[in-house]
């Protein structure tokens, strides 16, 4: 068994949008990092939805790190739409 423990809870706002995205870091009893999140994105240029939590955590990885390259990765998706020619949208966030 294994047991996780949330580290630290991070809010984020993306370019464009307004609803602001909860990050959840957790670590497990192995010092392994994972993220939980609200949202996934879904933007115009993607085929489905955006998976947003990676499905391996480097070791060394800080929470703030973490969550950094979690907002980092969505934040990206929502600019390559807007690069397109998109308007950001509060539709492209997905209940996660």
């Amino acid at each position: 068994m294994t047991i996780s423990t949330l580290v630290d809870t991070y809010r984020v706002r993306l370019a464009g949008l307004h609803t602001l995205v909860t990050i959840q870091v957790w670590r497990d009893d192995d010092g392994w990092l994972s993220v939980s999140t609200s949202h996934a994105i879904q933007a115009p240029h993607q085929a489905g939805v955006y998976p947003i939590s990676p499905t391996e955590y480097q070791q060394h990885l800080t929470p703030n790190a973490l969550a950094r390259w979690v907002a980092d990765h969505m934040e990206a998706e929502v600019r390559t739409a807007m690069e397109a020619g998109h308007t950001p949208d509060e539709s492209w966030l997905v209940s996660a």
